[in-house]
């Protein structure tokens, strides 16, 4: 009896261990690799909480892994920084604006950096994101804006994005009572925050609002045309943000069944409009996958060309890029979102953007962990230095895309 007690147990661990263990790349740093381990073992406690939950009836298994993703970061040491962090409603959006003590009667007016938040459109982390947020604001000598849309898929697109460009339109016309200089805002945002800041920067662009000095993104979602691109395929079994997962982000986003997921990632919902049209070619260079050889499901096809074609949904596929402000692109090496960004980078820079793009050997979300990584501290110094660096006065950047 004793001997099938052990092989129980073995058994067991065996599969716990299976469950909660991640491999590591070889090129990230140590200190890197056992933040992506204990992460992922979270992630991974917080989906069997879910799933329980749900069955039970307790919750939907989105409000519970939001529930237990916040608990994660509700002790989070705050920071020692004489920053004001004050709350705002701008016209029903919440936000949190970061800043230096200001005297009443101070005549002087901020730079603003607006950040829109990650989390796949459908998570906020604010204690996590207040740390990266108010060491940009201390270090940088800005006044963060920290926009807190409504979160999908509750809230599907365009909420989420005209939240965002709405808020971005009403700090501008009243700067100058917040304390801010109308002339010196930059935008920014990372992952699904990434889309975001992207698709406000083009609706800004698109709509005769050419206000913005900067753009900087940090490991952006910029389309969904294609799950299949070279950092797909080598980075998805790091599990710190697999395919599966990002699909699952776009069609709660998008408000679409999961019925979707196989033909998503198969890229099996591409026209040929898509297909041969001229962004294609651009994402081709970063994939490796036989498109090809892809059976299109013309039912599906139908459905997905008219939403890959929205530019403020899928800021890859914008007719134009030109015509907006600088940018940054931050990317981090192990991460399924590395290539669509460079890809974005490519495109900025062939339609004469000033485009800088910078690499590190990190995953997706490092940033967020600037106290404990390197690698994480690289990144939001990266943000840090290229809002200090002195720029142009402010041109007129829709002319360039005329």
């Amino acid at each position: 009896m004793l001997p099938l007690k052990i092989a129980c147990f073995v058994v067991c661990v065996s599969v716990v261990f299976v469950y909660f263990y991640t491999p590591v790349p070889d090129g990230m740093n140590e200190d890197d690799r056992w933040i992506l381990r204990k992460i992922f073992a979270l992630s991974q406690a917080g989906k069997v909480v879910a799933r329980l939950g749900a069955l039970v009836g307790y919750d939907s298994a989105i409000n519970i892994t939001r529930s237990f993703r916040n608990s994660r970061f509700a002790f989070v040491h705050p920071d020692n920084y004489a920053l004001d962090s004050t709350n705002y409603d701008f016209e029903g959006v919440n936000v949190t604006v970061h800043r230096r003590p200001r005297a009443k009667d101070a005549k002087e007016l901020d730079a603003a950096f607006v950040y829109i938040h990650g989390g796949g459109w459908a998570y906020e982390y604010r204690e996590i994101y207040a740390i990266l947020e108010r060491y940009i604001a201390q270090h940088a000598d800005v006044a963060v804006v920290a926009i807190q849309y409504p979160l999908a898929p509750e809230n599907p697109y365009p909420k989420p994005m005209l939240a965002c460009y709405n808020s971005v339109l009403y700090l501008h016309q009243h700067a100058q009572r917040l304390g801010i200089d109308p002339q010196r805002i930059s935008i920014g945002g990372d992952s699904a925050g990434g889309n975001l800041a992207a698709s406000v920067t083009l609706k800004l662009r698109d709509t005769g609002h050419t206000f913005l000095q900067r753009q900087i993104l940090l490991s952006p979602a910029l389309q969904f045309a294609t799950f299949r691109l070279d950092s797909y395929e080598q980075n998805d079994r790091y599990g710190i943000l697999p395919r599966r997962d990002m699909i699952l982000f776009w069609l709660h986003y998008m408000h679409e069944g999961i019925q979707f997921i196989n033909e998503l990632t198969f890229n099996e919902h591409l026209s040929p409009r898509i297909t041969q049209g001229k962004i294609w070619p651009v994402l081709q260079k970063y994939q490796q996958f036989p498109q090809s050889h892809v059976k299109i499901d013309e039912k599906v096809v139908k459905n997905w060309e008219k939403k890959l074609l929205d530019p403020y949904l899928c800021p890859m596929f914008a007719d134009t890029l030109k015509g907006l402000p600088p940018t940054v692109i931050l990317i981090s090496e192990f991460d399924i979102l590395r290539d669509e960004a460079l890809a974005y980078a490519d495109r900025l820079k062939a339609d004469g953007v000033e485009t800088k793009v910078v690499r590190t050997p990190g995953f997706h979300g490092l940033y967020c962990f600037s106290r404990d990584s390197k690698v994480g501290a690289q990144m939001a110094d990266a943000v840090v230095s290229f809002l200090k660096t002195p720029v142009p006065a402010q041109q007129n950047h829709a002319e360039s895309s005329r």
